[in-house]
């Protein structure tokens, strides 16, 4: 439907125009055939980040036919994918085809096998040569037309030979100007490149290509230019080749140019609104270093971000804006619209970043959303974790590496479905702090935190030349209790303080005037969100009502929803996700926890297919996934008698039970124990209030005058939603036995994760009679190495004796989740797999199988326990 594209010189203003438009490329020479063909889109993307918007690179007419009619165009030699990769990451291709190239490379790219001929004048009319040429770009051309950029493909201009040669053959050149239209056709810009000199130029110029010029730093460019001028009066300055470096010799130093000489030079070229190729950008080989900007190993250097910053200087400004007058964004001056996706990196592998990011690419998304939950970063005070999984700015570069950009939603309130909404349990250490809210002390965590992150931030922006188009502040503020206007002010300023003016600040709350009226303010642009199977134009109409003009935005659109525990798995069709869409973890998404690809998904890319290009190329598949089987599992040890080895930090004495927090523990276990004060000959209640979600948890004891009495507690999760975020775990009041206050308590924060990752839960020679502690089973199974495509995902359940066992906070045998995700990247074939499971509720190998079983297929509707008339939130619905 797009205007026909075209590249073309523009004579009568010096310039190249690309589209009709006034284009200048600033490109960087890089040798494929130098590089293996894993590192091509590094080198690509180094290139692309660098600023540069083209590349320029020779065919070696060698690489492709070794002999004779022997072509090769695959693996290393895949020069249609090399192409299509360029393209793919944003860059435009100048081709240098030859047949003679240069290039530091053997007989300049010419065969060998062209020599049986003993006396044959190459890079001439000779006959034999001729014909042999013809052949060859008969071959390649053919395949580079479709790449053309009036075709659809990344190529602007091709070169051809030729001035430093002493055969000075006009016949020939003329003969390569026929060929190349002949396969290229009219539309094609044909260019020359040679010295800076008349006796280069005189050979090498003919009418029907465009002259162009190559020079070192050091060269005095204005005569430079004036050579180009005598053969060229009019049209776009050219220096085809600008050398950061020289090659070296075998024996002698190796070559390097200064930064200084390479910045000045390339700084003179540009304020002419010369065009100009940095060659080579990405050298490869040993002895072809070329002292250039990035290394044969694809290393940055100190050259490579000085050009970068030169460059940086010269692009029209970057921006992102809210355009009220026509109730709409304006991205660089531009009407624009995204059609983002929500995507939690916090909940995926690192190594799965990419495939993520890629998929929802490929689904026609121009933009993410990601949420940044703030204990996730600064899970102790001034503990800040921001590398491996954490590492944001790697994420938040690679968003924009695939070419998406970023709706940055940092909170400090996230929701989520996350642990205490993304707040860190450590605030809870102050019991009458108000989270969101003005009080003093919450204000200076945030603060701090913001201090942080924000700064982290600034230079992502879009406007500083990164990926982040808008940032959020606070989470649906209006459908929480506080509805503190100052608190909202205060995080209004301090956004701007660290992001600065041009920022795009944002609220997002539910679409309805009871949501709005707490959540959004003045300076932040007010969004809505709301599910599929609603009235759209009431929720918009909603959105009207605080913000009169600007453009219309649903910044959470649910494609599913979130599972209870004890609940049906839930789900919405893909038919209402398609037709709400159209008029506008496992959470029933496009893509699934495993990253699979589903019916949705394709749904959504066909609806997103009406408004605007989807990519073009292959979808990254789902991954393959693996049965590795049963895996039997053998009783190692109880929890009270791995008690010394679980609690690193050692008992903790108390009249009374102290909180998880107290404890400084955020997670996991933690083992209370005292003893009974007087005999309890028949059953005596012994009660706990359980925070707040049910009045008292009671069960009934016996015991005699100073039994021991241990209470295993675990944190199941924090609330993440509503008015109960202040959620405190432990044993959070005290204990009652009758009516009795049980004191003298001593406590034991137990780190499982850290006890079991160094491998201290042994085998014990002296187990406890009563079996129906809680305690820990294990197991190992081996992956075979050398084999293809091994490890692979895979999925986990537990098969405990007659039923499932429990997984986590709660389990498979309330469901509807049965399975657990286990990415490849945890699993290793050079070493057993140990799985280690913490069985609370019984020994249950003796009753049937005890194994858990690695499949291939997710099972996360299991069967659904009776229910236990707990109030859920209603499907979309964000008022409770």
């Amino acid at each position: 439907l797009g205007a026909p594209r075209s590249f073309s010189v523009d004579y009568e203003n010096d310039c190249f125009l690309k589209d009709g438009e006034e284009f200048r490329y600033i490109s960087g020479s890089i040798h494929y055939s130098r590089i293996p063909r894993v590192y091509w889109k590094d080198r690509l993307l180094k290139m692309y980040m660098a600023g540069l918007n083209a590349i320029q690179m020779y065919i070696p007419w060698s690489f492709h036919e070794p002999s004779p009619n022997q072509y090769i165009f695959n693996g290393d030699r895949d020069l249609v994918h090399f192409l299509q990769l360029a393209q793919d990451i944003g860059l435009l291709v100048i081709l240098r085809p030859g047949p003679y190239i240069c290039a530091e490379w053997d007989m300049g790219g010419l065969p060998a096998w062209l020599l049986k001929k003993k006396n044959i004048v190459l890079r001439s009319s000779d006959p034999d040569y001729i014909a042999a040429v013809d052949r060859w770009m008969g071959k390649l051309l053919t395949m580079m037309k479709p790449l053309l950029y009036h075709n659809g493909g990344p190529i602007i201009s091709v070169e051809n030979e030729y001035g430093s040669y002493f055969a000075c053959d006009y016949n020939y050149m003329h003969h390569l100007a026929r060929l190349f239209r002949g396969h290229l056709g009219d539309e094609v810009v044909l260019f020359t490149t040679d010295g800076p000199g008349l006796h280069f130029l005189r050979c090498g110029a003919i009418k029907e290509l465009y002259a162009t010029v190559d020079f070192s730093p050091a060269s005095n460019i204005t005569d430079a230019f004036a050579a180009q001028r005598l053969v060229e009066p009019h049209g776009p300055l050219v220096n085809s080749e600008l050398y950061p470096g020289w090659l070296d010799h075998w024996g002698q130093q190796h070559s390097t140019v200064s930064t200084a000489i390479v910045i000045k030079a390339l700084s003179e070229i540009l304020a002419l609104n010369a065009q100009r190729a940095n060659y080579p950008y990405a050298p490869q080989p040993t002895s072809y270093d070329f002292d250039a900007p990035l290394t044969e190993a694809g290393d940055l250097t100190d050259k490579y971000f000085a050009i970068r910053d030169v460059i940086k200087m010269l692009g029209a400004p970057r921006s992102f804006s809210v355009d009220y007058k026509n109730d709409c964004f304006l991205k660089d001056g531009e009407e624009f619209r995204y059609i983002s996706g929500s995507i939690h990196y916090s909940r995926i592998p690192r190594v799965y970043w990419k495939d993520r990011l890629l998929k929802m690419y490929m689904a026609g998304l121009n933009a993410v959303q990601t949420y940044i939950p703030w204990n996730f970063h600064e899970p102790f005070p001034n503990q800040y974790i921001f590398n491996g999984d954490r590492d944001l700015v790697h994420f938040l570069q690679l968003a924009q590496d695939v070419g998406l950009l970023v709706i940055l939603r940092p909170g400090p309130y996230i929701c989520a479905e996350w642990d205490m909404g993304g707040l860190p349990a450590w605030l809870l250490k102050k019991k009458n702090i108000v989270l969101r809210s003005s009080d003093p002390d919450y204000i200076a965590a945030v603060d701090r935190w913001m201090g942080k992150l924000l700064p982290m931030m600034k230079p992502l922006l879009y406007h500083n030349g990164g990926p982040i188009i808008s940032v959020q502040v606070e989470n649906e503020y209006g459908s929480y209790f506080a509805c503190d206007y100052n608190y909202m002010r205060h995080l209004s300023g301090l956004f701007r303080t660290h992001l600065g003016d041009e920022a795009v600040l944002f609220t997002t709350d539910g679409a309805g005037l009871n949501y709005l009226k707490c959540g959004a303010i003045q300076g932040l642009y007010a969004t809505v969100d709301f599910g599929p199977g609603g009235n759209v134009s009431a929720a918009f109409a909603a959105q009207r009502h605080a913000e009169p003009h600007g453009p219309l935005v649903n910044s959470e659109f649910y494609a599913g929803w979130l599972d209870n525990w004890g609940g049906h798995h839930a789900t919405v069709s893909t038919a209402v996700v398609a037709k709400s869409l159209n008029e506008i973890y496992d959470y029933d998404a496009p893509l699934t926890e495993a990253g699979d690809l589903t019916d949705k998904y394709f749904a959504i890319r066909d609806v997103i297919k009406m408004y605007r290009k989807i990519p073009e190329g292959p979808i990254p598949p789902s991954t393959p996934k693996y049965a590795y089987g049963a895996v039997k599992m053998t009783k190692v040890q109880t929890v009270s008698s791995a008690l010394e080895k679980l609690s690193f930090s050692g008992p903790v004495k108390s009249t009374y039970p102290m909180r998880f927090i107290e404890l400084n523990q955020a997670f996991g276990f933690v083992l209370y124990r005292t003893k009974l004060p007087l005999n309890c000959s028949s059953p005596t209640p012994l009660s706990s209030p359980l925070n707040g979600r049910f009045k008292v948890l009671t069960i009934n004891i016996t015991g005699s005058s100073g039994s021991q009495v241990d209470l295993l507690v675990e944190n199941m999760g924090r609330i993440n939603y509503g008015s109960g975020i202040n959620d405190f775990k432990g044993l959070v009041s005290n204990v009652t036995l009758g009516k009795d206050v049980l004191s003298g308590w001593t406590m034991y924060s137990l780190n499982i994760d850290e006890a079991v990752s160094q491998g201290l839960i042994q085998e014990s020679q002296t187990q406890a009679p009563d079996s129906s502690q809680p305690a820990f089973y294990r197991g190992s199974f081996q992956i075979p190495a050398g084999i293809p495509d091994l490890p692979q995902d895979t999925f986990v359940q537990a098969r405990f004796g007659s039923t499932a066992s429990t997984w986590g906070a709660t389990g498979p045998v309330r469901g509807p989740q049965v399975t657990l995700f286990v990415p490849a990247s945890v699993l290793s074939t050079a070493a057993p797999n140990n799985v280690t499971v913490l069985e609370l509720e019984g020994s249950p190998c003796s009753a049937g199988p005890c194994v858990v079983e690695f499949t291939k297929t997710p099972v996360l509707s299991g069967t659904v326990a009776p229910d236990d008339h707990r109030r859920h939130r209603k499907l979309f619905l964000r008022g409770d």
